[in-house]
């Protein structure tokens, strides 16, 4: 590798080749891998058109042409290292606000949004020219040269790898004002609202969900059955097992006041399993619409769930286990530990905060002893945390509902040959 190619001409020309550089710690071909770009001190590319014929390495620490921002520098400018740009380009993917945050997790300096922006754009071949790349000493001469090659290169080859690289890069900017080298340095990013209102920490606001379903929502429930209408949940309390009903069904005063308590039975072999769904509005199942889908297999479009009952029966006949019963709820909370052994599958959103109040708060833990599913329509991106977990993803189509009934039966097939390995008793 010629020893005047800038880093930044390395890492462009890698890019158009569609060249991925490996992290090493050494600065010899072949030295020992690692995937942490804090503890790497080098980047090892096989060979690169136009720059070497051989495998080299990069050193990660070897300042670059581009220049940036710095008001604690004497110029007011600076010019930032390899690991800096490779680590800008590795995040190219990412928010701003996330770029920021994993930036200083890994102590590497991070760029401005215009900076960052307009260096991507020059490493991706989308600009010719930047700007903030310099013609520096410090830099390393960067930008004289792209480098001639193997020795034996002709002259004309390196004639054009060198006219390259110069149209790459710019010569340095005349001094502005001092005045106004001030009013860049105040300089502030702007962002929309929307990024500047979600910030980089996840906020989990399920206990707002939990103290309005038992003030508001299991009030109006229980008023609407002391009036003489008929609630789902007082006539799933009936159970033949038990012979109990719901208390909200006897009309009284203090059942107005009484929380919802789940109608599932404590004791006897012949207890139903139990499904739970997601209580985020981005589910496509909800309380509205699962028990058309998993009975009949006709998927509804979500509708407000607000009203529904808070549990629900779902009878299901197969070959295999024969007529069940099944138990589906969107919350534990108020789940007995018995009532674990007897949960056979969770339906998720990707929303890890579904799982704060579960028995198995990590999802790892909880794939591992209960069926998960995710379902989702076809082409929509997949939350990044379903490819993680151990959940089968179950594709709809948005308009051809005859398909509906195929993903239920998958669905319905994984969870009863789950319950036969369990050793859950079949009816027939």
């Amino acid at each position: 590798m010629s020893s005047t190619n800038d880093p930044l001409v390395i890492l462009r020309s890698a890019i158009a080749a569609k060249i991925d550089g490996t992290l090493v710690i050494g600065d010899t071909v072949g030295s020992e891998r690692t995937d942490d770009i804090v503890k790497a001190t080098g980047l090892e590319f096989p060979s690169i058109p136009g720059i070497s014929n051989e495998p080299f390495v990069l050193k990660l620490d070897t300042p670059t042409a581009y220049q940036i921002t710095d008001v604690d520098a004497d110029s007011g400018k600076r010019f930032i290292d390899t690991r800096t740009v490779y680590n800008c380009y590795i995040t190219k993917d990412l928010s701003i606000t996330d770029y920021i945050s994993i930036s200083d997790e890994r102590m590497v300096t991070n760029l401005k949004f215009l900076e960052r922006t307009d260096l991507l754009t020059w490493l991706q071949g989308a600009s010719t020219e930047s700007s903030n790349i310099v013609k520096s000493t410090s830099a390393g001469g960067s930008g004289t040269s792209t480098g001639a090659g193997s020795a034996g290169a002709s002259k004309s080859a390196a004639k054009t790898s060198s006219s390259t690289a110069s149209s790459s890069v710019v010569k340095a900017k005349r001094p502005i004002d001092e005045e106004l080298q001030k009013i860049y340095n105040q300089e502030r990013t702007l962002i929309d609202h929307n990024r500047a209102l979600r910030g980089n920490k996840l906020l989990d606001f399920s206990s707002v969900s939990s103290e309005c379903r038992q003030k508001i929502l299991s009030n109006y429930k229980n008023g609407s059955t002391a009036n003489g209408g008929s609630n789902s949940i007082a006539n799933a309390g009936k159970h033949k097992n038990t012979g109990t009903t719901s208390a909200s069904s006897t009309g009284s005063t203090n059942s107005r006041n009484a929380p919802n308590r789940i109608p599932l039975p404590t004791s006897g072999k012949n207890q139903d399993p139990i499904i739970l769904i997601s209580p985020s509005a981005s589910s496509l199942l909800n309380m509205s619409n699962v028990k058309e889908f998993l009975e009949t297999g006709t998927f509804s479009p979500v509708m407000s769930s607000s009203g529904a009952a808070d549990l629900i029966r779902i009878s299901r006949h197969s070959a295999k286990i024969g007529t069940t019963r099944f138990v589906v709820v969107n919350s534990v909370e108020k789940f007995k530990p018995e009532y674990w052994d007897r949960v056979v599958a969770v339906f998720v959103t990707g929303q890890a905060w579904q799982f704060k109040s579960y028995r198995w708060s990590d999802p790892n833990a909880l794939f591992q002893k209960v069926l998960g599913f995710a379902l989702v329509f076809r082409g929509d991106p997949l939350p990044p945390s379903l490819t993680q977990w151990n959940v089968k993803v179950e594709t709809l189509d948005r308009s051809q509902r005859f398909r509906d009934r195929e993903a239920s039966e998958r669905i319905w097939d994984r969870i009863e040959q789950s319950m036969i390995a369990r050793g859950w008793p079949v009816k027939r």
